[in-house]
């Protein structure tokens, strides 16, 4: 909840850059711990960050879901390059094609 918590604040006040979406990631012994965030602007334009976790985590084993604007998952630790790229290609993806 922490991750997630830092990334909201890190959207609300421009620290962060929010054309587009946030990613936290804290490891947890072999697993990471995801917790995505983006802005209601970012939503309009087509990311469903729940749905860009839920599947890109299964994937790889992993488990996600959540909200459109505030999602979350779990994958392996040694996933986690591969887990990022695919994550990125769903991202653009939704982006390009709403």
């Amino acid at each position: 909840s922490v991750m997630g918590t830092i990334a909201s604040i890190g959207l609300s006040v421009e620290l962060i850059d929010s054309s587009k979406p946030v990613l936290g990631l804290s490891r947890l012994h072999n697993d990471i711990k995801i917790s995505g965030r983006t802005t209601r602007d970012m939503v309009d334009k087509g990311v469903d960050l729940g749905k860009a976790l839920r599947d890109s985590s299964n994937n790889f084993g992993g488990t996600g879901g959540g909200h459109d604007i505030a999602a979350g998952a779990m994958i392996p630790y040694e996933s986690k390059d591969k887990f990022l790229h695919l994550f990125d290609e769903m991202i653009e993806y939704q982006l390009n094609n709403d």
